[in-house]
């Protein structure tokens, strides 16, 4: 998340109720969400009903291996809401087991790994991560909406945030079969408009996309490759 910050044209940012999304070239934040298409290892994981993916754009830096931006329209490859560019997050393959924790009961817990059967025509891969934080307990100061006695301000915003994570793959000569979820919790922040109701309830998104595809080859320069995927939010 913050390094996508580092790289030019492209500005992340949170809306009033904390959630995550990304201004490619300066535009999106002012008109409405969802002009850039967000992959997850070249899978798109975008909500196409929120038209957002806060599960990929918070996921930890520790399961990230790099991250591929195409700034400038991209539809005509990546479809719809690639408008005004694409965003893809490549994770780790190589084993790795990391364990964090700070302030404001913040912990992270990561495992990557990836094996090899059968001299190497069978690849498998697991990507495991959860995380959790309580928030810096930022506090609001008065706001338009405190007039009227909604909102949280003046107050503590809602900055409670957590999530999850499971990629699982393999890869048999032509034909590869993966599945990538993920979870996003969070408070509401400053509210929706200041009118959310302040029960104290985090909400929570999930994803569920399954991919399967297979490459036909037909000779050295001809191959056709097939793909059916399953996508649940």
């Amino acid at each position: 998340w913050d390094a996508l910050s580092l790289v030019p044209g492209v500005q992340p940012y949170r809306n009033n109720r904390g959630i995550r999304a990304v201004v490619i070239r300066g535009v999106g934040a002012s008109l409405f969400e969802g002009t850039a298409q967000i992959l997850l290892n070249s899978k798109s994981m975008l909500n196409t009903t929120q038209v957002q993916a806060p599960g990929v754009l918070a996921l930890p830096i520790a399961q990230v291996e790099r991250i591929e931006v195409l700034r400038g329209p991209g539809s005509s490859n990546y479809g719809e809401y690639a408008l005004d560019g694409v965003i893809n997050v490549i994770t780790r393959k190589e084993q790795q087991l990391s364990l964090r924790s700070g302030e404001h009961k913040t912990f992270y817990a990561d495992l990557a790994t990836q094996n090899s059967f059968a001299q190497g025509e069978i690849t498998t891969w697991l990507n495991l991560s959860r995380w959790n934080t309580d928030g810096e307990g930022v506090n609001s100061g008065v706001d338009g909406f405190a007039q009227f006695g909604v909102g949280r301000s003046p107050g503590r915003v809602d900055d409670r945030e957590g999530g999850a994570l499971l990629i699982a793959g393999l890869q048999a000569q032509n034909l590869n079969l993966s599945a990538q979820w993920t979870q996003h919790r969070k408070g509401d922040f400053f509210g929706v408009r200041g009118l959310s109701e302040l029960n104290g309830e985090i909400g929570d998104d999930q994803q569920l996309r399954i991919d399967l595809d297979y490459q036909w080859s037909f000779a050295d320069n001809l191959s056709l490759l097939t793909s059916i995927g399953f996508n649940k939010f």
